[in-house]
């Protein structure tokens, strides 16, 4: 396994340069670390080094032109050789070793976070283009073996996604990755035939969709120029034909349902990796958990931390708890209504409430709680609001419909007035019945809320 650690650190290119970092170990030992964007880590621990040498960047050291980090197998050890700086200086770091031992920390890289500012009803695409890149620059850079089967198995999806979000270069929108940071990285182990071979297969799952069958189209023709001509040219021509095709997707259009079953399956294919957090604050984390999160579950929300959702008759709500700088909570809240929202009801024909995000409707609200007195504040006024919710729920206006519609039989009964009339009469009594109800149940649920609190405490 040594030989294939040293095969993937030597193939990692300069597209991971300023995340190389060299550390003292113990005597004679050093670890030279890559973050690899946001799904992984490689320590390279250097064990009883023998020889060091520093080359400045005037002497043109060799051996560190094919990549931040090289290693090469020498007579009585191993020769490593890793970019740095000293003194404000680029230069290049060379130790000779007799062992090199590897580390491999994989991280879960589906939870990204998107500017605010760039979400236009569009969340699962910006999402889903971000998620695509992180996999496919960890299938170029650490291979098939280290990815698990659910990984390998949305690879087509992920290629499909990354080509028309490279697309977006074109028309300069944020955000956008280049496909040809990935072709360098994969280092002609897979390169725009192979993309495209394995992006049209998507064809065969979302036929049902005309603009999916639009874009392997497109796809198709470039393949099939690109099979008489290697001229780079052909891919540049594909992605501007596609720029019709990516720009303006949003939860009505029906490809956005290819977004939305790719960000949902990676969060799956990622569960068992790390979080990516070492500072993260375990005594905040705790607290939402354990005491925060126990209130909502026994109030009916569904956990998935951060993630707290129900769904009501007649509401979703949908809570994140985001620590902030390890001090601070943003609580996001979404609240929609399920029959008065054409965004929600589109979106719950693609996917489940147990899905959703706060981001995926625009207009959730935000709390910034700074203190576990502030976070319990907020989550009384969440749960004072759910109450008032269900006890208003579609059911609770029967008396007063009943009432009215008694009322106008009894008024023509009596006074034989027109049916118009009569319908006015109960319209009038009903909305009055609905009234009382309304405020009495809220008067009843609040006071019993009340109570049960005195009693428990």
């Amino acid at each position: 396994m040594r030989e294939r650690y040293i095969e993937i650190v030597n193939g990692i290119t300069d597209y991971y340069k300023g995340s190389v970092n060299l550390l003292a170990k113990e005597e004679k030992s050093k670890v030279i670390t890559i973050t690899l964007a946001n799904f992984g880590l490689i320590r390279v621990v250097l064990r009883n080094i023998n020889k060091e040498k520093i080359y400045s960047d005037s002497e043109n050291y060799e051996p560190i032109e094919n990549g931040p980090v090289q290693i090469r197998k020498i007579e009585n050890g191993y020769l490593v050789a890793s970019i740095g700086e000293r003194n404000n200086e680029q230069v290049v770091f060379t130790y000779e070793c007799d062992e090199v031992d590897f580390e491999l920390d994989s991280y879960n890289y589906s939870n990204v976070k998107i500017n605010k500012k760039y979400i236009k009803d569009d969340y699962r695409v910006k999402l889903g283009n971000k998620i695509a890149h992180n996999l496919l620059m960890k299938h170029a850079t650490l291979g098939d073996e280290f990815l698990n089967e659910k990984e390998k198995n949305i690879l087509p999806v992920a290629m499909w996604i990354a080509i028309l979000d490279s697309s977006q270069n074109f028309i300069k929108l944020p955000d956008c990755n280049k496909i040809f940071d990935l072709f360098i990285q994969y280092n002609g182990r897979y390169e725009k035939e192979e993309f495209l071979q394995k992006a049209i297969q998507i064809e065969k799952d979302y036929e049902h969709i005309n603009e999916v069958r639009e874009v392997c189209k497109i796809m198709k023709d470039c393949l099939d120029e690109l099979q008489t001509c290697k001229d780079r040219g052909i891919y540049f021509k594909m992605e501007e034909k596609l720029i019709d095709y990516l720009c303006y997707w949003n939860y009505l259009d029906p490809e956005y349902e290819v977004y939305v079953n790719f960000t949902n399956y990676m969060k799956d294919a990622c569960g068992n990796f790390e979080i990516n957090d070492s500072k993260e604050n375990t005594e905040i984390k705790n607290y939402i958990k354990n005491k925060v999160g126990s209130k909502l579950v026994k109030a009916g929300f569904e956990e998935e931390y951060p993630f707290y959702r129900i769904k009501t008759e007649d509401k979703v709500y949908v809570l994140e708890f985001e620590v902030i700088d390890n001090q601070k909570v943003n609580i996001k809240m979404l609240q929609e209504i399920v029959d008065e929202s054409d965004k929600l009801m589109e979106l719950l024909e693609k996917m489940d409430y147990k899905y959703l995000k706060p981001e995926d409707i625009n207009g959730w609200d935000e709390e910034i709680c700074k203190s576990k007195k502030d976070i319990d504040e907020e989550l009384e006024t969440i749960l004072d609001c759910l109450l008032v919710d269900k006890t208003l729920s579609k059911q609770n206006g029967k008396l007063g419909i009943i009432g009215g519609i008694i009322v106008a039989i009894i008024s023509y009964l009596l006074w034989k007035p027109s049916i118009l009339i009569c319908g006015v009469i109960g319209i009038v009594t009903c909305i009055i019945l609905v009234n009382i109800e309304k405020y009495a149940r809220i008067f009843m649920t609040l006071w019993n809320e009340g109570d049960e609190e005195n009693e428990n405490e």
